[in-house]
């Protein structure tokens, strides 16, 4: 059998610089490169992208100069810009081993011989004075954080022109000596002066200051009073590196150089150095753009970044899209190299095999091709891996899968990109090349058919993983239970971490990432996995999720063994199988609505005992789970045995132990998890405790997808059988549905009997008990109306009356199930028919209040239900009768409950009048009557619709009815009509009575009086008006005349006292409008005044009056002039000779009339003495 290590053209074992650094410049190695350099297409697509750009800006400026490489985890874009470099340059190279020589110019004309328009351009953009400047941007990177990416520019500028790399200020002195022509001078004199190179000692310039400065004085003939360190102080002090003194010394050095001259910086790794760094990516935009303003093309920057360039950038971006904008259109020239081109190198230069090899892999190939599509065929969740393309595939990549070039390359970037590695690979120091050489090596003595497992590639980067990594493999392989296969699928386990995406961690992948012989039995070989992963779970170095697999670090074994000994409580699984079921899968809140009545039946979910809804249900939806005590007690038997007694859907799951397991370390994870302090730990430990939060979701979300299926795979029991779902049951949501279906229909064996529902019940129930009639006949569902019926009156006979609340409940459960509203639109019915009656705390409920108690669940607790009786038919028609005789109409055809109606409305209506006219009733007649009445009327509009309650009342009062309707009558009629002249009577006695004396017709105004005063007035009130008319004509002229006598009085009186007002000294106009003023009231009091008796005496006030202001007077007058009162001035007593005379009296005789005389003497005399007079009146 031919050997691996037989089938390649070249020794598999050479060595073969597998990571290029960008600052090897060992000629074995250069020589190496560029003569086993292999030219893809893809590279010469990229090379004749970059020499057109760079053509262009040879033949005219332009400020297009910048390049930007991107590529992979091994793409090879640090190999491509290396060759460049050396094309670029296009030195001669001689081999060390043979002595040859080549141009890398000449290398490239073997490579291309069918690319002869590629060469020209080359061959152009070589004719020029080219000066590439090769580095990696790292490793010439100091600890500045400003401007880091300028100085590093500086550095690599100074140090190409032989200037100090480490310190600017010194380069930009010797810059300053280089132009001035004195800078090899300096470098003589210091020798001479030092007797040591410049080079050497200008790492201690600082020691040696005042020897430097005395050269250049003396060398730049200038002089300076400073010391040295002061002049050195001020120097660098005045030195200033900015983006635009850069370019401008760039532009001073290709000047000096000549005009042909260009200058490229080519810069590696690049993305990586900035990284998401903004200051140090704006840095790098602004050398690019003054670089290209001020040197016109003739400076060029080429620079190569991991992965594409939003990748390098793409976090930033979001966040600063306008910064970035400007450096992406900076790099004119972009070049991506892809996997596929690694690919090729790889294949070209490690795996290149020899004719005879070929032919015998060709035939393998067409012998084994089914069987490899089995042993390399992964599962469908992941990424499609690639295969085959073919058998010429086959020949190239063997010993290795195909999908091997593209998963290693991502493994290599991932593992850079968590940091589970040291310096070297993450920067770049293991590559594709070199991988794929130290795995075919593993390999070298094995005979053609051998493969290479994917796990061998750990090997190639072992020495370089973090202490952290290795040391758990390490562990692992000094574990005594684990042999050499668990710790190979360990180091597999570790290469696949965190690419679960591409390649999910299963038993079947890890089976196809293992496969190490094209005749390895798969079956066996996943058998061995099996055992292989429980012993490494057992040993805690990898942790299960699912039917995945991953690799734990030491810190996530650490984790991982306090979450398996985190305490969950007792009945935590059957808890979270009790949520998760009925709320996460069928999404139920433990309440089934029947489909043919539209009737929410409340459900108690339960799982292995718990409860998540109200233990009151009817109807019951338990769960039986593997974590029930109980469930292996639980056969079939048993199960059909528990339905048979209860109204309960019984599922029993099937025992899953992945299942079982997944949920205790699901609930175990969330415990740790959530335990308190557990996030307060560092940056790494925080890092796994999020992802291991986030593959708890994952968990969950496969727990549910797995409980999905054991609902459907499910045995479900229910009333008394094992019972299957009619079709084929889709989800478990249609499961519990029709399971609950089931269970109503054989719960509830007297629900058909409501054949008709009621869409919006509340609704119709308000309706139905607002309608004008009822009648005896129930339109629909009969039987359940005369079910509802029966319930009351058993009740009833058994002295218990029901409550509307009882008998709800009564009738959705046992062996009805209807819907709650339903049974209360019954009620309503029933009630509406006169087939019950009730009441709420006591009070009669008719049908105009029970729509807003029925409607109201809260006040179904406080009606009370009663079967109603019937009324009399002697007592209905007698109340008929009643009717007629009060309203004047027949109600012959009205039923019992209709004739109540009738005497509500009209006594209502006639209570409305009764206020209206109380309400007027201060001088009107029949006020006892009416609120007699009213009281009498409302008792019985306030009565219930219970039709024996009323019929018995309105008998009972049925003479007072009467009675008050006789009155009521003419009351009503009353304040209709004759309110006017009822007001007009009260007028005339208020004015007539006090002036009876002096009316002629007397005996009217007492017929007026005994009218108004009466308590039945209303047959006299046609009288009325004439008493009124006739006494009006009297009584007008007797008050004109009475006011005429006492004017003319008051007239004669008023004038006298001006007179006398007149006769006063001094008196002024003032004061008499102040006396006279009484005087002038008394007037306008005559025309006021309806009374005779008034008028009659207002003359001798008027007297008084006058005397009172007149002495008011004489007192203002003696205020202003100041002179006594006159002296004999007599008091002026008024006598009125009415005043002893007796009204109406004759005189007769001759001794009457001396009788008056001696009358009139004596009260003469007693008025009069020696300081009075006597005024008669």
């Amino acid at each position: 059998m031919t050997q691996i290590k037989q089938i390649f053209e070249k020794d598999i074992h050479r060595e073969i610089k597998g990571v290029i650094k960008v600052s090897d410049e060992d000629l074995r190695h250069i020589w190496q490169e560029l003569d086993e350099y292999v030219v893809t297409d893809e590279i010469k697509d990229h090379l004749q992208e970059f020499f057109d750009d760079f053509a262009k800006s040879l033949d005219k400026p332009t400020d297009n100069m910048a390049a930007w490489i991107s590529g992979f985890f091994g793409s090879g874009k640090s190999h491509f810009i290396k060759i460049l470099s050396y094309l670029l340059k296009n030195d001669s190279i001689k081999n060390p081993d043979t002595g040859e020589q080549k141009t890398p110019f000449q290398f490239f004309e073997d490579k291309l011989t069918k690319q002869p328009l590629l060469l020209a351009d080359i061959k152009k953009g070589l004719s020029r004075g080219i000066k590439p400047v090769l580095f990696n941007i790292a490793t010439k990177a100091g600890d500045d954080v400003k401007n880091a990416v300028l100085h590093v520019f500086f550095k690599v500028f100074n140090e190409i022109q032989g200037f100090n790399p480490d310190r600017e200020s010194i380069a930009e002195l010797e810059r300053q000596l280089e132009v001035k022509g004195k800078y090899q001078k300096f470098k003589e004199a210091y020798k001479l002066k030092t007797n040591k190179d410049w080079e050497i000692g200008r790492e201690d310039w600082s020691f040696e200051k005042a020897d430097i400065l005395s050269i250049i004085t003396t060398l730049l003939s200038i002089d300076t009073k400073d010391n040295s360190e002061e002049w050195f102080r001020d120097f660098e002090k005045g030195y200033n590196p900015t983006v635009e003194l850069f370019a401008k010394r760039v532009r001073e050095y290709l000047d000096r150089q000549g005009e042909e001259t260009h200058i490229i910086f080519m810069v590696d790794e690049v993305g990586q150095y900035v990284g998401n760094d903004s200051e140090k990516m704006l840095n790098l935009q602004d050398i690019v753009e003054n670089l290209g303003k001020t040197c016109q093309g003739k400076a060029w920057i080429v620079v190569t970044s991991q992965e594409d360039i939003d990748k390098a950038i793409g976090e930033i971006k979001q966040s600063m899209a306008n910064d970035f904008s400007k450096i992406i259109g900076r790099f004119h020239t972009k070049i991506k190299l892809s996997s596929t081109n690694s690919d090729e190198v790889i294949k070209k230069r490690v795996l290149n095999k020899t004719p005879a090899s070929s032919k015998e892999l060709v035939s393998l190939y067409n012998e084994k091709d089914s069987i490899l599509k089995n042993i390399f065929s992964f599962t469908q969740e992941g990424a499609t891996q690639d295969f085959y393309a073919g058998v010429h595939d086959f020949m190239l990549s063997y010993p290795f899968g195909a999908y091997q070039f593209t998963m290693l390359q991502k493994v290599y970037s991932n593992i850079r990109q968590i940091g589970a590695t040291g310096k070297h690979l993450s920067s770049g120091e293991r590559s594709m090349l070199g991988g794929f050489q130290e795995a075919a090596q593993s390999v070298a003595d094995k005979n053609i058919g051998q493969i290479v497992p994917f796990y061998q590639f750990y090997e190639c980067i072992d020495n370089y993983l973090d202490t952290s990594v290795r040391n758990s493999i390490i562990e692992a392989s000094k574990t005594s239970t684990l042999n050499d296969f668990d710790v190979k699928l360990l180091k597999l386990l570790f290469l696949i971490k965190n690419l679960e995406k591409e390649i999910p961690p299963s038993v079947d992948n890890l089976a196809t990432l293992c496969v190490d012989h094209i005749d390895v039995d798969k079956l066996q070989l996943k058998k061995q996995i099996q055992d292989s992963l429980y012993r490494l779970d057992k040993e805690n170095h990898v942790q299960r999720d699912g039917d995945k697999y991953y690799f734990l670090t030491n810190e996530e074994q650490e984790i991982n063994r306090e979450i398996k000994k985190a305490e969950i409580k007792a009945n935590s699984q059957s808890d979270f199988l009790l949520k998760t079921i009925f709320s996460d899968i069928i999404k139920t809140q433990g309440k089934y609505r029947y489909p043919y009545n539209k009737n929410d039946y409340e459900i108690c979910l339960k799982c292995d005992g718990l409860s998540k809804t109200a233990k009151s249900a009817s109807l019951f939806f338990e769960i039986c789970s593997p974590f029930c005590d109980s469930y292996i007690e639980m056969n079939d038997a048993k199960c059909v045995m528990q339905t048979t007694s209860e109204s309960l859907v019984l599922l029993k799951l099937k025992d899953d132990k992945v299942l079982n397991d997944e949920i205790t370390q699901y609930l175990q994870t969330e415990a740790f998890l959530n335990k308190k302090g557990v996030h307060n730990v560092k940056a790494s430990v925080k890092k796994i405790l999020d992802s291991l939060g986030d593959q708890n979701v994952e968990r969950k979300h496969r727990i549910e997808s797995a409980l999905t299926q054991l609902l459907l795979d499910s045995q479900v029991f229910i009333s008394g059988r094992n019972w299957q779902p009619p079709g084929r049951a889709d989800s478990p949501k249609s499961i519990f549905e029709s399971a609950l279906e089931y269970l109503v229909k054989n719960t509830y064996k007297k629900l058909d009997l409501i054949q008709n529902t009621t869409e919006f019940p509340e609704k119709e129930i308000l309706s139905y008990l607002r309608q004008q009639t009822g009648g005896d006949q129930i339109p629909i569902n009969i039987q359940a109306h005369e079910e509802i019926l029966m319930f009351v009156k058993t009740k009833r006979s058994q002295s218990n009356t029901p409550i509307l609340s009882d008998i709800v409940e009564h009738f959705s459960k046992h062996s009805y199930g209807w819907p709650e509203w339903e049974t209360t639109m019954m009620t309503a019915r029933l009630l509406k028919h006169g087939k019950i009656s009730m009441t709420c705390d006591g009070n009669p409920v008719g049908t105009d209040q029970a729509g807003e108690l029925l409607t109201k669940r809260m006040q179904w607790n406080r009606i009370k239900v009663t079967p109603r009786e019937k009324v009399d038919e002697l007592k209905l028609n007698a109340t008929k009768k009643l009717a007629q005789d009060i309203f004047g109409k027949t109600y012959l055809d009205k039923s019992e409950d209709e004739l109540v109606g009738v005497f509500k409305q009209n006594f209502a209506k006639t209570c409305d009048d009764i206020k209206g006219h109380l309400r007027l009733s201060g001088i009107y007649p029949g006020k006892n009557v009416l609120e007699k009445g009213q009281e009498l009327l409302s008792q019985i509009t306030n009565l219930n619709d219970d039709p024996v309650i009323f019929y018995r009342l309105l008998s009972e009062k049925q003479n007072d009815i009467l009675d008050f309707f006789d009155d009521y009558r003419d009351i009503h009629s009353f304040y209709t009509n004759s309110t006017g002249l009822w007001d007009k009577i009260n007028q005339a006695l208020n004015e007539l009575t006090p002036n009876k004396r002096y009316l002629t017709n007397a005996n009217e105004l007492e017929s007026l009086s005994a009218i108004f005063q009466s308590q039945s007035p209303y047959a006299r009130l046609k009288d009325a008006q004439g008493f009124i008319s006739k006494l009006e004509t009297e009584w007008k002229e007797v008050l004109q005349q009475a006011q005429s006598t006492a004017k003319a009085a008051l007239e004669n009186i008023y004038a006298e006292f001006v007179q006398q007002l007149d006769g006063l000294k001094g008196i002024t106009d003032t004061i008499k409008n102040q006396v006279t003023e009484p005087l002038l009231k008394l007037k306008q009091d005559i025309e006021n005044s309806i009374n005779i008796a008034e008028l009659k005496t207002l003359p001798e006030e008027a007297l008084k009056k006058a005397e009172e202001c007149l002495a008011k007077a004489l007192e203002e007058v003696q205020k202003i002039t100041g002179q006594p009162e006159p002296k004999g001035q007599k008091e002026i007593k008024n006598f009125k000779v009415s005043s002893i005379v007796t009204l109406g009296e004759y005189l007769e005789s001759k001794e009457d009339i001396e009788t008056f005389i001696q009358r009139l003497k004596t009260s003469l005399l007693e008025q009069i003495n020696e300081k009075t007079r006597i005024k008669l009146l």
